[in-house]
């Protein structure tokens, strides 16, 4: 008796279930910074001539607050650092490994993968 096997389904990527996996692999290789005000700490011990602190991406909520965007969007030009825009804080700590109830900003010091997730959210 001959099986037929199912053929194989790639799950439809979605920005934030490719946010979820990046997100997840760069936490366990420690190469995420979560939080609007960390992130803003990171970016302005930033230089653009030195990368060893500068971010491949942040990522940010649209109803952060806007003194906090102003920070981030304006070092993040500077720097040249693309930013990726989610809806919502809460849509944004939704796709955190851990459970917090809001977080403003997150960014990528380094993707550890070379994956499709990441293809995926740099063309965004």
């Amino acid at each position: 008796m001959s099986e037929v096997a199912e053929p194989f389904q790639v799950e439809d990527l979605t920005v934030l279930t490719a946010l979820e996996k990046v997100i997840e692999t760069c936490r366990n290789h420690d190469t995420i910074c979560v939080g609007a005000t960390e992130v803003s700490r990171l970016l302005y011990r930033a230089t653009p001539e030195e990368d060893t602190q500068k971010f491949e991406l942040i990522v940010m909520a649209k109803d952060l607050l806007k003194e906090y965007q102003d920070i981030i969007l304006f070092k993040a030009k500077e720097l040249n650092i693309p930013v990726l825009y989610v809806e919502s804080r809460k849509e944004l700590a939704g796709v955190m490994p851990f459970k917090p109830k809001n977080i403003g900003a997150v960014g990528i010091k380094k993707f550890v993968n070379e994956g499709r997730e990441k293809a995926f959210i740099l063309n965004a």
